[in-house]
C-alpha cells in the first residue's frame, strides 16, 4: 500500500469583509449636514416652481 501525499485545499475566493453595523449612530455634524442639504433641495425646488409659475 503506497502512501500518496494529501492535496491541500486552496483557500479560494475573496477575503471576508466585516459585517455591516446595525446600530449606526450619526454624529451631530452629519445630522446638521443632512438638514442643510434637505433645506437646499427644498429652496432650489421652490425657486424652480416659482419661476415656472411666473
Amino acid at each position: 500500500m503506497s502512501k500518496k501525499p494529501r492535496k491541500k485545499k486552496k483557500r479560494g475566493g475573496q477575503p471576508q469583509t466585516a459585517p455591516a453595523k446595525k446600530d449606526t449612530k450619526y454624529s451631530a455634524g452629519e445630522i446638521a449636514m443632512a438638514i442643510l442639504g434637505a433645506a437646499l433641495l427644498i429652496m432650489v425646488a421652490g425657486i424652480i416652481i416659482t419661476s415656472l409659475l411666473g
